[in-house]
């Protein structure tokens, strides 16, 4: 008879792609031969968020070997200073994990010594930093040079100075790059960024002053592999030379535009029909203005009208759906599979019978007002998701901001299928983004 324990390593690790985190913990307890074979797999994130700041303990530097992802939110202080056990060990692990691939850290304090320990690692392939970095620090930064994919949040200049050099060196690799929250950065460090990287697969730019989205988009003649494509829509203006983003599917726009003044509805409309004479067959659009804003009913039906046979995934931040929109949404996208929208509580039947037409939808998001900070966020109670989850036949997963409701299949009766809910810990707008 085959054991567990007798299987190959690769075997395991097939098996082990489908547990969770606390079913590989459980599978550790066994025995020493599960506990070797599950090593690799546990401890090949490692995340320290809000939750964890708490109840920092110390972890052991053996399993630093096994680490592929290492992604930091947060870190503990004390007396206005980072841990010393935690900056040790952090720093530790970060020098011992010659194998890892991926590194997250939004902690400017940490970043500097971060760098300067992972200087001889060779397998680094994507990074998501908050890049506030001296000259000296940003020239350690420029030694990662490999990358795929790389995300910049709110860097100083001396960053955006050697971005274009630095993109550059990774012209043959890089494949995605998120600019986020650069006020510094200017036209012609941005133009001298983008020419360079014609492999360019995905491109977001957002929440950057200076750039305008018709550079952004002008630019993309350079990337003719683009795929995805994000970018913050601070003007009125429209393009003045044309373009092909022929293998486009994925598109999110952050306007910045008046509301009142009527021009956002002239916007989208505008992007829209850029698209389909763009000859592109989007999969995923978001739209997010500034504020709380109405989504006009033509804007949808120009929507649906170029994409309802290849849109998946829609989210609509910010915005006020009528119920109109949404019986069109659920009756005209075939392949919807994820809706965020704005969910209106006190006519929850309602919305619930507009969605009812669709026989895709499997996760319907709840936006709520993503700006909302003072008093009591409310939130859907358990009898709005039941209706919703009753009256729309492919729906498996409702999200709200702090919460994840999920349906149980059942094998008995036709009775409706119980709910579970999980609890997701997050802050304001953090989780969607």
């Amino acid at each position: 008879m085959v054991s567990l324990e007798s299987l190959n390593q690769d075997c395991m690790e097939m098996i082990f792609a489908y547990l969770s985190t606390r079913d590989l913990s459980s599978m550790a307890l066994v025995s020493h031969t599960l506990l070797e074979s599950v090593t690799p797999r546990l401890y090949r994130s490692l995340v320290f968020h809000s939750e964890h700041a708490r109840k920092f303990t110390k972890g052991s530097s053996a399993l630093t070997a096994s680490v592929r992802r290492l992604d930091i939110r947060v870190v503990p202080m004390y007396r206005g200073a980072v841990h010393t056990t935690f900056l040790r060990e952090f720093l530790n692990t970060v020098r011992m994990a010659e194998n890892l691939n991926s590194f997250t850290c939004t902690q400017p304090i940490i970043l500097p010594p971060a760098l300067r320990a992972m200087k001889d690692h060779k397998y680094i392939r994507h990074i998501r930093i908050h890049a506030k970095l001296n000259q000296e620090q940003a020239l350690a930064l420029q030694q990662l040079n490999a990358l795929d994919s790389a995300t910049l949040d709110a860097s100083t200049w001396n960053v955006i100075d050697m971005l274009p050099n630095w993109m550059c060196s990774m012209s043959s690799s890089l494949t995605a790059l998120t600019l986020y929250s650069l006020p510094d950065l200017n036209d012609n460090v941005f133009f001298s960024t983008v020419t360079a990287l014609v492999n360019l697969v995905q491109l977001h730019v957002v929440n950057c002053g200076k750039i305008q989205h018709e550079l952004v988009i002008m630019l993309s003649v350079h990337t003719p592999k683009l795929q995805s494509l994000a970018f913050t829509d601070l003007s009125t203006s429209e393009l003045t030379a044309p373009c092909q983003l022929l293998h486009l599917r994925h598109l999110v726009i952050d306007n910045r535009i008046d509301a009142a003044s009527g021009l956002l509805k002239a916007s989208w409309t505008f992007f829209i029909k850029l698209t389909r004479e763009w000859g592109c067959s989007l999969t995923s659009v978001v739209l997010k203005p500034s504020i709380r804003t109405p989504i006009h009913d033509s804007v949808i039906t120009d929507l649906l009208d170029v994409h309802e046979t290849t849109l998946q995934h829609l989210m609509l931040l910010n915005c006020e759906l009528s119920v109109a929109s949404m019986r069109n949404i659920a009756g005209q996208c075939q392949r919807l599979e994820r809706l965020g929208v704005s969910v209106p509580y006190k006519d929850i039947y309602t919305v619930a019978e507009a969605f009812s037409r669709s026989y895709s939808l499997e996760t319907l998001h709840d936006l709520g007002d993503i700006t909302h900070n003072h008093g009591t966020r409310p939130i859907l109670t358990k009898d709005n998701v039941r209706v919703l989850i009753d009256m729309i036949p492919s729906l498996k997963r409702v999200v709200t901001w702090d919460r994840i409701w999920t349906v149980r299949a059942t094998s008995t009766g036709p009775c409706s299928p119980p709910l579970l809910w999980n609890l997701i810990r997050c802050t304001g707008t953090q989780g969607i983004r």
